[in-house]
């Protein structure tokens, strides 16, 4: 296109007078980029037709559709009707705008709970995948392009679309103080309504659009970053939500992506709920969509080989040869603890997740420094050598013998290997060492541990139990694998205020102060 037609075009087109100015000076530039000023012209300058906030469907679309958690869906319209306001006021605002941060393990639907959140606004979604972008300024300018921001608004055509900015977490890590200065921009209300992207040339106002960012853990971010963002958790579901959700939403996507109806395929009995418990161990949906996917596809298969074309219906016994070995092994039986065996909560990038201390003893063979003093080795689930991150369980037994009723003679004679889960979050490393604690003494004292009881906790040097970190992921996991009794420390008691109703019902939570305590509950 040449000048001349880009003139007629910026002439007729409804842009503000500054945004005229800025494009004819680049018309003048005959180095300027005409498909930059024609793509400049063509964005979306004029408003929608202002509609009144009707945050209804937005609790009614996150409750129904992702069985999101009652304080998420309140932080969510919180945040929503608080940047209605603020963008339909009438005059700009001088104070910072926050962001909506959806946070929680990976496959929890964070980026679906914001689509759905857009839907229920009626507002274009755009999807930023920040693990995309070499560096944070590419939010902002890109060559021969526009940048990230800009370009989502563009194929959005809407300068009140909802844009969401997936993986901060990650970019914190990978970007540093970049990532800090990144949400320092996105929240600054003067910046936010210049934005000046170098391919199209002409500052845009981006006050309307709804930012969105997600992690997985905010850990990662900075004290000043989290004091600009409206946190709402995620943490994952519950296994008859997960069923919900298959029946109301996952099989029938997955059939309608394979050309089929929804009555093609059903789960008959408790066949879902067995490829949910036996196949599935995380706190979203992402393996077991990925699980019915395979079944439709092997059932397809099945169907065209014998020529049948009837709906099928998937008994338990189907999913052995429709979806494989089950990766889950089966729960151990509860009357065969042995000594020196716990159970601890820890988490990973797919949530909370339960898993086993073991604790086994051998002759002691000295140390070079103190011959004859017993050796405590601790090794993570892959072989690592984690004795330095748990080195204070020791020191807290040690040095309450007595306490604890732990035999010091019995430590001197004897080494000891622990195997235990470690927690892949920042910060979090500690937080098996309750239940590390709790499987050496049981070897000490000659005591099983109770068989239904997980625990979660950091240990200080003098046996007090410590906070700790991610509570609704971890107690979702012990949820999910059956445990019946939770120790966690007192510090964490509020925690548990936000836990689903069912949670409550079917676990019973001890808090405790320290080792000593937590051993009389979890010692039989």
């Amino acid at each position: 296109m040449d000048s001349a037609d880009l003139r007629t075009r910026l002439a007729e087109a409804d842009l503000p007078d500054e945004a005229v100015e800025a494009l004819s000076a680049r018309l003048d530039d005959d180095s300027a980029s005409s498909a930059g000023v024609a793509r400049a012209i063509a964005l979306p300058w004029t408003p929608g037709q202002a509609r009144p906030l009707a945050i209804a469907p937005v609790r009614n679309a996150l409750e129904s559709e992702h069985s999101a958690p009652p304080q998420a869906v309140a932080a969510i319209a919180e945040h929503v009707t608080a940047h209605y306001a603020q963008a339909s006021a009438d005059q700009a605002s001088h104070s910072p705008t926050r962001l909506l941060c959806l946070h929680g393990p990976n496959g929890v639907g964070k980026t679906a709970v914001a689509r759905s959140t857009a839907r229920a606004l009626d507002r274009p979604c755009e999807v930023i995948d920040l693990a995309q972008l070499g560096t944070a300024e590419e939010i902002w300018r890109r060559d021969r392009q526009p940048g990230a921001l800009m370009g989502a608004v563009e194929r959005a055509q809407s300068a009140e679309a909802v844009i969401v900015l997936t993986g901060i977490d990650r970019a914190a890590e990978r970007w540093g103080s970049q990532a800090s200065a990144l949400l320092a921009r996105l929240t600054d209300p003067h910046r936010r309504a210049n934005v000046l992207d170098p391919f199209f040339g002409v500052p845009f106002d981006l006050s309307r659009v709804l930012l969105v960012v997600t992690c997985r853990w905010t850990q990662p971010l900075a004290t000043d970053d989290l004091s600009r963002l409206d946190l709402a958790e995620l943490p994952g579901f519950l296994i008859d939500q997960k069923a919900e959700l298959a029946r109301r939403t996952l099989i029938p996507a997955a059939l309608a992506d394979h050309g089929l109806t929804p009555d093609a395929l059903t789960f008959h009995g408790n066949a879902l709920l067995v490829l949910i418990r036996s196949y599935t161990d995380e706190a979203g949906v992402a393996r077991l969509d990925e699980l019915l996917r395979r079944v439709i596809r092997r059932t397809l298969v099945a169907n065209t080989l014998g020529g049948d074309a009837s709906p099928s219906v998937i008994e338990s016994e189907h999913l052995f040869d429709l979806a494989g070995r089950p990766p889950v092994p089966e729960r151990r039986d509860r009357r065969a603890q042995r000594l020196g065996q716990s159970a601890a909560l820890v988490v990973d990038q797919h949530g909370g997740r339960r898993g086993d201390v073991t604790a086994v003893l051998m002759p002691g063979l000295g140390h070079a420094l103190v011959p004859g003093f017993g050796r405590i080795t601790m090794l993570d689930t892959t072989g690592a050598n984690v004795s330095n991150d748990l080195a204070v369980v020791t020191s807290a037994i040690r040095g309450r013998l007595s306490d604890l009723q732990v035999s010091a003679r019995f430590l001197q004679e004897f080494d000891m290997h622990v195997q235990a889960p470690r927690s892949t979050l920042a910060g979090d490393s500690g937080s098996a060492g309750l239940a590390v604690a709790i499987a050496i003494v049981s070897l000490a004292r000659d005591r099983p541990v109770d068989p239904e009881l997980a625990a979660t906790g950091s240990l200080s040097v003098d046996g007090r139990i410590e906070p700790t970190v991610a509570v609704a992921p971890k107690v979702l996991a012990a949820h999910r694998a059956g445990v019946r009794r939770v120790l966690l420390p007192r510090g964490n008691e509020r925690d548990l205020d936000d836990l689903p109703p069912r949670i409550h019902d079917d676990i019973t939570f001890i808090p405790v102060d320290d080792l000593a305590q937590a051993l009389q509950v979890a010692l039989r």
